[in-house]
């Protein structure tokens, strides 16, 4: 990815660490990442993809 001149930082890269401690501690927040078990993860492998 090559940056654009001129153009403003976008992104985490410009949040205080407050903000970013804030977003990681957000549940609700609807980009939130979902762990998700080994057994639900084991589940889902090696099967077609059309599976």
């Amino acid at each position: 990815m090559t940056k654009q001149i001129g153009a403003p930082p976008v992104g985490a890269s410009t949040w205080t660490p407050k903000e970013r401690e804030a977003y990681a501690n957000d549940l609700d927040d609807p980009r939130a990442l979902i762990a998700a078990s080994v057994a639900s993860n084991r589940s889902k492998a090696d099967k077609d993809p059309t599976q």
